[in-house]
């Protein structure tokens, strides 16, 4: 059961975020997966073409400005409450030492990985926001997106039902084609990203309801630790400043030849 929730960044990017106390929900369409960047196709030959494209172009807009997401690594972190030096155990991996994330989010391991309680953060994003949107979150799932039984599973989920869609307007069909297939679409990422073990927030906009087009999330009290990665290069006083206004620990990951160190502060 996931309990924590790591976010690894750029150190310019973490101080950013420990700045403003938030996080924003970026929109799924931005996210490095493209498969994530869902384009409804919607084709009707009762219409003429001009309305055709005009609703095609409306759809395409709300599933693009709506949709957004934060994106979290889960893990364990509880074995590391303990002041000073303490060497990473084989088979007892924190959510905070994930090589490839480091390297691929991290800066290369320059950068900071941000731990969060869970349920802590999950009812700050409720408490905030749940008036204005639709809140989901959970662990992706990962599929082998080449296999029959994806093809299957997504093959006409595509096409409008367009019933179904002139009975209500372009927003409203949205909201409902996003209720029936989000698990489907935004929960199920293939195979070669497991490593990741990516926990999501997908969070999009309830109908009739505004679109803001930045959505920032505070944190308030749900930040517990500040990792800084094997390469960190710079003045820590910065980090360590942060970490006494967040009541949050500070952790420096070092390398003694084959071993990973930890300096817990």
């Amino acid at each position: 059961m996931t309990s924590h929730l790591f976010h690894y960044t750029s150190s310019e990017s973490a101080k950013i975020i420990l700045n403003s106390g938030t996080l924003l929900a970026g929109k799924i369409f931005e996210s490095n997966d493209p498969f994530e960047d869902i384009e409804l196709n919607f084709y009707e030959e009762t219409l003429d073409p001009e309305t055709v494209e005009s609703l095609d172009n409306d759809i395409k807009y709300y599933m693009r400005e709506i949709v957004r997401f934060l994106s979290f690594s889960n893990g364990d972190y509880s074995k590391w409450t303990r002041a000073g030096k303490q060497y990473i155990e084989p088979k007892k991996r924190p959510g905070f030492f994930y090589p490839r994330m480091w390297g691929q989010y991290g800066d290369h391991h320059k950068g900071v990985c941000l731990v969060f309680d869970k349920d802590r953060l999950s009812e700050q994003v409720q408490d905030q926001i749940e008036d204005e949107y639709e809140i989901m979150q959970g662990e992706i799932d990962y599929i082998d997106i080449l296999s029959d039984k994806y093809s299957n599973d997504i093959f006409d989920i595509f096409d409008i039902d367009f019933c179904k869609f002139k009975q209500k307007k372009v927003y409203s069909y949205v909201d409902l084609f996003l209720q029936q297939y989000r698990n489907n679409l935004y929960f199920a990422k293939d195979s070669d990203w497991k490593n990741e073990q990516e926990y999501r927030f997908l969070i999009y906009n309830k109908p009739l309801k505004g679109i803001r087009d930045r959505l920032f999330l505070s944190f308030g009290d749900s930040l517990i630790a500040i990792v800084l990665g094997i390469r960190f290069d710079q003045q820590t006083y910065f980090y360590k400043t942060k970490a006494r206004e967040y009541d949050a620990n500070l952790i420096e990951l070092n390398r003694d030849g084959a071993l990973i160190i930890i300096n817990y502060d």
